[in-house]
């Protein structure tokens, strides 16, 4: 539970998390009656990165990278080559790629 309610970042990340999958899922339930589909993607490829970078801070993955580059502070929570860090660039490249695409995207 400290991973997600601890401090006021990962108080912050968490609940960003979940008004994220509420959109998702009201944009879905919504989705015949919705006309602006690029303001929504838009919307969605800035707030997804945000919050990457909120996750990223939340593990510290700044200090694991400086730790894995000149050793000069203690690692964050994760390793540098992880299973949550491989995950979370997956992410961030997924919400790229889709941005990227959605605007040749045709209905």
């Amino acid at each position: 539970m400290k991973l997600y309610f601890g401090s006021t970042v990962t108080a912050v990340t968490t609940i960003m998390i979940v008004i994220l999958i509420a959109f998702i899922a009201l944009s879905v339930c919504k989705r015949a009656g919705i006309q602006f589909w690029g303001r929504r993607c838009a919307f969605l490829l800035i707030y997804g990165l945000v919050i990457c970078c909120f996750a990223a801070a939340r593990d510290g993955l700044d200090k694991t990278i400086q730790n894995a580059v000149d050793g000069s502070c203690k690692a964050g929570l994760f390793s540098l080559v992880s299973v949550p860090n491989i995950i979370g660039c997956i992410g961030a490249l997924l919400i790229i790629i889709s941005a990227t695409a959605v605007p040749f995207a045709k209905s």
